[in-house]
């Protein structure tokens, strides 16, 4: 009787062993991922299909904290949890397309023999899960170049005004940026995100950096060379 009973109580403890380190799998995964993986993908899978009309199933990327699936044409879908927001490849493909004609216009009327732009733009759009009318624009503009000898100061606030032109030509929700631009003072990058807000161009010049000259791409520095 002793012996079953330490039998089971050797149970006892596994159990609630097990159970301990299962709670404590949860707290982990909950507290590194806001919300637990597994009940997120039930939540993805019925907004993505919710929103192309067809039944899809995700799989939780970890790396890059989303869940991703295609439809039945192999366009790209992902859903953010954490945003509560989904990206739709086919969707990005016909507003990028609208965007350039536009931006085609802006560089025709824009262009001077000293400012260079790049041939098209390029976007990531993700779109409200529960307002579908709503989308939210990171911009690449990759890159402008501008024949001027400038400070960095001004460098940094012509970068600015050239990007507040561009947005408001080409009349897209811009949360985000992806920029570089160079001239004959040096190049400059700027990464910035202000979530579902629009970009505040007061606050744009703290993320401006000037990128160090052995970062300099070697097209870059012939062009300063020559010019």
């Amino acid at each position: 009787m002793q012996s079953v009973a330490k039998k089971q109580g050797k149970k006892k403890n596994w159990k609630m062993l097990l159970i301990v380190i299962f709670l404590l799998i949860i707290i982990l995964m909950y507290s590194f991922f806001d919300y637990l993986p597994i009940v997120g993908k039930y939540i993805a899978d019925a907004k993505l299909s919710k929103y192309t009309g067809e039944k899809v199933k995700s799989y939780y990327d970890a790396l890059n904290n989303h869940y991703t699936t295609y439809d039945k044409k192999g366009n790209l879908l992902i859903y953010y949890l954490n945003e509560n927001t989904l990206f739709y490849e086919n969707y990005n493909n016909q507003i990028l397309s609208q965007i350039n004609e536009k931006y085609l216009s802006f560089v025709t009327e824009s262009s001077t023999d000293t400012i260079e732009y790049p041939e098209v733009l390029y976007v990531w759009i993700k779109i409200d899960a529960n307002d579908m009318s709503k989308t939210y624009v990171k911009l690449y503009v990759i890159n402008i170049r501008e024949k001027v000898n400038i400070s960095i100061a001004e460098s940094k606030e012509r970068m600015i005004k050239i990007l507040k032109e561009l947005v408001e030509y080409i009349d897209i929700n811009c949360t985000a940026l992806q920029v570089n631009y160079e001239n004959k003072t040096g190049s400059f990058s700027l990464n910035c995100d202000f979530g579902k807000k629009m970009v505040d161009y007061d606050k744009l010049e703290k993320d401006i950096k000037q990128c160090s000259e052995k970062d300099w791409s070697q097209d870059y520095k012939e062009w300063k060379r020559a010019n």
